[in-house]
């Protein structure tokens, strides 16, 4: 019969890691073949905590008459669903566990299938694939590199990079000046850690984005063109506002008193000056409205009407800073991508290229093959699909894009299910989204739900009640996460 995809926005300590453990039980306790069931999470300690923890409770069970029961009544609500959950098949018509003995009986069948079982990390999956597909994908032979080995390595490409044998002087002067672009020139006491810091920030965004155009593109971001003014000399600036609008214009002598330290603030301004006076921060407010509409209220201790020439001083000010601020911050990101495009053409060639792989080089290779889809990808993702029935991914607000295009296509096998007995299951919160300086992409979850091809069979429930946090610790917050709040969509 139909089962339920499900969804869960789970709040922390609102009990995800139990929902993984009865889901998988309900699947065990209605399909009873756990070889098909595919569980993936980001750490070998949540994939360790998630096994024993089901483990556990049909050990409880087998063992205990009052443990048999509870786990029966868990399981039986999570299949059949109940008015404050959903259920994996409302309309089960089958027995469902009870007793010890069938307990007992489940976790000797999953013991039997435990050289079988597919409980891991999403890295475990991957490099299991490029083990079995390695011919497919191009690799051959491969060395997976660890944590340690993959720090020599690059600790190895640097040394290429600045090595006479291996790179021309204006190679390594190129590489150098990327590096003083993306890091606006700040100095650094260790160059290779930095180096290496910066490498490890953004290397997984760039595998995500090669594309140079995607990176700090003006076009991209103004399609029209610049919108914002170009101050080319502030101190020339500040001293025409100062004449312009002069302290005393203020009316309030500590008005005025700001305004002239604001004034001295822009005489030295540059893109990245920290501090930014009160009043510039109110003009940078309202720039927008006084360039297009001429007028506006400016806020220095009192607020004032502008218009005219008061208006345009303004809004020159106000659009000439925040113009300033963008244009650096894209030249930032265009060197950012010079930076590790250098990076990435010496890595392909003195490690990837010669078998020596890392987890990062695996899911790209993966995402690029295209499981599911034409070629090699879907000659790969067939015979996976006839492995598993069942998937469940976890903390998905941490899954980047290589990674979700790596299974998407075989995700799409369970969507596509004439008999709707394949299910998919997906755990997380956007709040805890704590990777996306990696690229993890928390709006995953709002892309599938807007999916037609998922809303057919598949369940939302927001867990919003968590039993770890204080009440004040949880309005604050939701008050910082709620994209419903006005000052949220003005500033995200």
């Amino acid at each position: 019969m139909s089962k339920h995809h499900l969804m869960i926005r789970a709040s922390a300590g609102s009990g995800k890691t139990y929902q993984l453990a009865v889901r998988f039980l309900a699947l065990l306790a209605v399909d009873r073949r756990p070889e098909r069931i595919l569980a993936l999470t980001f750490t070998r300690k949540a994939a360790g905590e998630f096994a024993e923890r089901i483990f556990y409770r049909l050990a409880e069970a087998a063992a205990d008459d009052g443990q048999a029961l509870a786990l029966g009544a868990e399981i039986r609500d999570a299949v059949l669903g109940t008015t404050a959950r959903p259920g994996l098949a409302p309309g089960w018509p089958g027995p469902l566990p009870a007793a010890r003995a069938e307990f007992g009986a489940l976790l000797a069948l999953l013991v039997k299938a435990l050289d079988r079982l597919a409980m891991g990390t999403y890295d475990s999956f991957f490099v299991r694939i490029g083990r079995v597909h390695a011919c497919e994908l191009g690799l051959g032979t491969f060395h997976l590199l660890e944590d340690a080995e993959a720090e020599e390595e690059q600790e190895r490409v640097f040394r290429r990079i600045f090595s006479r044998l291996t790179s021309t002087a204006r190679e390594r002067a190129d590489f150098l000046r990327a590096f003083q672009e993306a890091t606006a020139g700040r100095a650094e006491v260790r160059l290779t850690e930095a180096l290496a810091e910066f490498i490890d920030d953004h290397h997984q965004r760039f595998l995500a984005c090669p594309d140079e155009q995607a990176w700090g593109s003006p076009e991209r971001l103004w399609p029209d063109g610049d919108p914002w003014p170009v101050v080319a000399d502030w101190s020339a600036f500040a001293d025409g506002l100062g004449k312009a609008i002069p302290p005393e214009w203020w009316g309030r002598q500590d008005a005025g008193k700001s305004w002239q330290n604001a004034l001295d603030w822009i005489v030295g301004y540059w893109a990245g000056k920290p501090s930014v006076p009160a009043v510039v921060t109110n003009v940078i407010k309202v720039a927008r409205a006084l360039l297009d509409n001429g007028e506006g209220n400016v806020t220095n201790r009192v607020s004032k009407t502008v218009s005219g020439a008061e208006a345009r001083w303004f809004g020159e000010l106000g659009g000439g800073l925040v113009g300033a601020e963008i244009r650096q911050r894209l030249g930032l990101t265009r060197g950012i991508w010079r930076l590790i495009d250098l990076y990435e053409r010496q890595y392909a060639d003195a490690v990837r290229r010669q078998g020596r792989v890392g987890f990062s080089d695996l899911t790209l290779l993966l995402s690029q093959a295209g499981l599911g889809r034409e070629g090699v990808g879907q000659t790969i993702g067939f015979r996976l699909d006839q492995q598993f029935d069942h998937w469940m991914l976890d903390e998905f607000q941490d899954t980047n894009r290589p990674q979700w295009e790596a299974v998407h296509g075989l995700l799409q096998e369970i969507q596509q299910d004439p008999d709707g007995e394949r299910t998919f299951f997906v755990v997380g919160d956007a709040k805890q989204s704590v990777h996306q300086w990696r690229g993890a992409e928390p709006r995953l979850f709002d892309e599938i739900a807007a999916d037609p091809g998922w809303r057919e069979r598949m369940v939302e429930w927001a867990m919003d009640v968590s039993h770890r946090s204080a009440q004040p610790v949880l309005a604050m917050v939701n008050r910082v996460y709620d994209p419903e709040q006005p000052w949220m969509r003005t500033r995200f």
